[in-house]
């Protein structure tokens, strides 16, 4: 799932390094809303796909990508 987050935000263009910095960072946050509350293997899976489907309406809020220039 990481990478085809990578590659939906590959396709919106821009910098490919940041457009795959934000695919991970945004994968990242789904991931740790599904690990809330400790939930074993089976759950946390079902979960992160709950979570990654739900970002629409969520938002991603807590996404922080540093950049150095």
């Amino acid at each position: 799932m990481a990478t085809a987050a990578i590659g939906v935000f590959l396709a919106a263009g821009g910098d490919p390094a940041m457009q795959a910095a934000l695919a991970l960072g945004t994968y990242g946050l789904a991931a740790e809303r599904a690990a809330a509350g400790d939930p074993g293997p089976a759950t946390f899976r079902t979960r992160l796909i709950d979570e990654v489907a739900a970002l629409g309406v969520r938002g991603t809020t807590g996404v922080k990508i540093r950049t150095e220039d």
